[in-house]
């Protein structure tokens, strides 16, 4: 087991990143298929499909639309493989193993200056965000 202490700086840094590049990325796909509406052209799944009627500005715009979501889902992999898990990709809520109680995570947002949230459980819609009280304040994110 690691536990991450003096680097909670960096991991918050971490997150901080990865989170906001992939809002960054969420808004990019929003931009591009708002332009490809305007253009007649209306995206129904993500990435979307080229069609060979389609012009070259339009297969840009969509070829664009693919890598932003790659990229996102790389920043899902990424996370994944640390052990986290994004639970709400509007907020950018994510999880961390390692709560005060067996089976709880610790629970990260954007724009948050350290990891100080807890849930009981991985689904947002059984359990509520809680603060870790000081007692609580010695749980740390574990890798196993």
């Amino acid at each position: 087991m690691t536990f991450f202490s003096k680097s909670d700086t960096i991991l918050v840094k971490r997150l901080e990143l990865w989170a906001s590049e992939y809002l960054r990325l969420s808004e990019q796909i929003k931009s591009l298929t708002r332009k490809l509406a305007q253009k007649g052209v209306v995206v129904t799944t993500l990435p979307p499909k080229a069609n060979r009627l389609d012009s070259f500005e339009i297969c840009q715009m969509k070829e664009k639309i693919t890598l932003c979501c790659r990229r996102r889902e790389n920043i899902l992999k990424g996370l994944d493989n640390f052990g986290a898990l994004v639970i709400d990709k509007t907020t950018m809520e994510i999880l961390l193993p390692g709560g005060p109680l067996e089976g709880s995570w610790l629970s990260w947002q954007p724009g948050e200056p350290s990891i100080s949230w807890w849930r009981l459980s991985a689904d947002p819609k059984t359990t509520e965000r809680r603060q870790l009280s000081s007692a609580s304040s010695l749980a740390r994110p574990v890798i196993h």
